[in-house]
């Protein structure tokens, strides 16, 4: 499938993969060429941490779009209780 160009029964090609050239060859080549940049190592830690934390990657205008669509807060609250929490007895 896709970028090895096997094919298979269980599998059909999305029509954006389809679109991306004519030939099956080019179409291939097309495929892995999408993935041939790296990604750099502040990225992939940001990446990681959006995703550990089920937030928004994005700026702040992204994130406020995200959070009034979802009702979910998209920015990381203060941890731990607050200060002063206990009653004074």
């Amino acid at each position: 499938m896709n970028a090895p160009g096997k094919q298979s029964v269980l599998c059909q090609p999305y029509p954006c993969y389809l679109a991306l050239a004519d030939s099956e060859a080019e179409r291939q080549q097309a495929y892995r060429d999408l993935f041939k940049a790296e990604v750099n190592e502040a990225l992939l830690c940001d990446i990681r941490s959006a995703v550990k934390s089920g937030m928004a990657l994005g700026n702040d205008r992204f994130k406020q779009e995200v959070a009034d669509l979802t009702g979910r807060r998209q920015q990381m609250g203060q941890r731990g209780r607050p200060e002063g929490w206990r009653k004074q007895v």
